[in-house]
């Protein structure tokens, strides 16, 4: 069972999108779960949540597959989510992967009940920074929020 305030190495094993990951924890059991990472949320790829996928949001899941499956990664769980996933912070070779996908584009800063104004701070900039380059999904005219994309496109 996936406690809260879990930290450990984990193993990922697939990639739903830019920020959702499925994980193989090196416990006793093995234990399997999906992951939401922390601070971001990406463009959406279609799924029973939503009838199609968003525009970046398969260049995105692409993306975060190339660099992350297969790859051991270290997860600190923060907490669940509305719909009972663990969201996490997540560092591959030390880096975060919350900054990555958003100093690239790759998604949308998203603040959560366990951020700190340093930490929203900090995301906030690596949005601007990567809105002001155009990079990712910031070369679009008029880049479509998820949550909005998801109300829009709920399967009826």
């Amino acid at each position: 069972m996936l406690l809260l305030a879990q930290k450990t190495n984990a193993t990922v094993k697939a990639v739903h999108d830019g920020d959702s990951f499925k994980v193989q924890f090196e416990d006793s059991l093995k234990t399997t779960v999906w992951v939401r990472l922390w601070g971001v949320d990406c463009p959406e790829v279609r799924s029973p949540h939503v009838v199609s996928s968003q525009d970046y949001g398969v260049a995105a899941g692409d993306s975060m597959r190339l660099i992350l499956k297969g790859q051991r990664v270290f997860v600190d769980t923060l907490y669940r989510d509305a719909y009972g996933r663990p969201v996490a912070k997540i560092k591959f070779k030390g880096n975060d992967i919350t900054e990555y996908v958003i100093s690239t584009g790759k998604g949308w800063y998203y603040s959560s009940k366990s951020m700190s104004t340093k930490n929203r701070n900090k995301l906030k900039g690596l949005e601007a920074k990567a809105r002001e380059q155009k990079l990712g999904l910031w070369a679009s005219e008029n880049p479509m929020k998820p949550s909005e994309f998801r109300s829009k496109n709920k399967p009826r």
